[in-house]
């Protein structure tokens, strides 16, 4: 599991880079969960800027069918609340 941080970009975006136009962008986070096995994305989550990544194990986890043999994922996602 790990997550990134995503701006979004409206239409005008460029306009705004080329005048120099500064304004609060708009960030979200998007949570993921690759098989290591198969390299690929099995499970994710988009939420708020404002959600901690440890906060996400339950919901990513609830995505998954079957069992999982095991979870790695970096220090953020480690907290005593979470269900693994």
């Amino acid at each position: 599991m790990d997550s990134t941080g995503l701006k979004l970009c409206g239409s005008g975006e460029w306009l705004e880079e080329k005048h120099d136009n500064k304004r609060r962008r708009a960030w979200r986070m998007l949570h993921l969960g690759i098989d290591a096995d198969a390299g690929r994305i099995v499970v994710s989550a988009l939420t708020d800027r404002d959600v901690d990544d440890g906060s996400q194990v339950g919901p990513l986890l609830d995505q998954v069918d079957g069992p999982v043999p095991s979870v790695t994922g970096d220090g953020a996602y480690d907290r005593t609340a979470s269900r693994l």
